[in-house]
């Protein structure tokens, strides 16, 4: 069944590829590499947003980004863990591959939805201490 369903999906991904109004069929990256590179970009900044949201119940905003001494430090260390893993020779290991930059700022994007998610049910008190 799912493979009737995949069929079904390229065959229509095929037949409207090709139509310019059809803007969420733009193919921005080309390969599987480059969803892999992506998803693992947004998946890896996510958690570190994420980090700066599970501090308190209070809004991140209240008690400031950077007072948190510690945590600034592992923050600072995973991002450049991330930035050498996406921008360095050993992003072949992973199969990476390099991405044009529209496709970095739109998985920057999709890194803070977590933070806006948070912010927004703390502000109407969602999150109970």
């Amino acid at each position: 069944l799912l493979s009737l369903f995949k069929i079904a999906y390229e065959r229509r991904f095929l037949q409207e590829s090709n139509i310019t109004n059809k803007w969420w069929y733009k193919d921005l990256s080309g390969t599987i590499e480059g969803g892999r590179t992506l998803t693992f970009m947004v998946l890896a900044l996510s958690q570190i947003v994420q980090s700066f949201n599970m501090r308190s119940s209070k809004s991140l905003f209240k008690i400031g980004f950077f007072t948190n001494t510690t945590l600034n430090k592992a923050v600072i260390i995973s991002l450049g863990l991330t930035l050498i893993v996406l921008f360095t020779p050993l992003s072949s290991i992973f199969s990476l591959v390099q991405l044009p930059v529209q496709l970095y700022i739109y998985g920057f994007a999709l890194a803070l939805v977590p933070l806006v998610i948070m912010e927004v049910s703390k502000a109407l008190n969602l999150i109970k201490e």
